[in-house]
């Protein structure tokens, strides 16, 4: 009768129960096929302490050490139907990602360098409203640190006369170019053109230019990038 215990129980009738490694010694290096006393083998390959362990097939385990579990380790645990990753240091454990159900990922932690991972939240935040001013006269914040910045400026003459315009968010370190178009807003005969006179952080200047002293209605379409 199969029972936990093989206490007072002759050899003769436990022995197909008993594992072993071919009857053997365990190799001093490699793995070793384990068998039952009827001769099947097993799923298990084993060697000497530091040769290691084979598994042929489904290997099922609620938590999975990586390392000496009497010093810091990282280890995998299911718990909850989630599968984690969790840091167990000087008995503080803390969790760096998570498998949820729908098998999507969570960082428990952002990246900070080059190579780390981030996730969705990480990438949205870069982007966000607080990094950004979608209007007609705008700016965008990009993660390198460049400023992308554009708008618009009406004026009712054209001759000779510099126009200067405010940027909508001052550049912390430098402007590096400005450019801009003429736009004609109502249609009048005779040249209109513009060009770029000087720009700093806050400000660009450009002048218009123009053959008809009754030109009217014109604007600058500016873009200006910098960091």
């Amino acid at each position: 009768m199969a029972s936990e215990s093989l206490t007072n129980t002759n050899i003769s009738e436990t022995y197909v129960g008993v594992l072993h490694a071919k009857g053997e010694a365990i190799p001093a290096t490699g793995l070793q096929d384990v068998y039952d006393g009827f001769g099947n083998k097993s799923s298990l390959k084993i060697g000497r302490a530091g040769q290691g362990i084979s598994i042929d097939g489904n290997f099922a385990a609620d938590k999975l050490i990586v390392g000496d579990e009497g010093q810091d380790h990282w280890y995998f645990e299911d718990s909850s139907n989630s599968l984690y990753l969790r840091r167990n240091t000087s008995g503080v454990v803390t969790t760096a990602l998570t498998v949820g159900t729908d098998r999507k990922v969570t960082l428990d932690v952002q990246g900070t360098a080059d190579k780390h991972l981030i996730d969705k939240k990480y990438v949205d935040d870069q982007f966000s409203a607080s990094t950004a001013q979608l209007a007609e006269n705008g700016y965008q914040k990009l993660p390198s640190g460049l400023i992308m910045q554009w708008g618009v400026s009406e004026r009712t003459t054209a001759r000779q006369e510099d126009e200067e315009i405010t940027f909508p968010l001052a550049f912390p370190t430098a402007c590096l170019n400005v450019v801009a178009i003429a736009d004609r807003l109502t249609f009048k005969s005779g040249n209109l053109s513009l060009y770029l006179k000087g720009f700093t952080t806050t400000t660009a200047t450009f002048v218009y230019d123009s053959d008809n002293a009754n030109y009217e209605s014109t604007a600058v379409r500016w873009q200006a990038y910098g960091y």
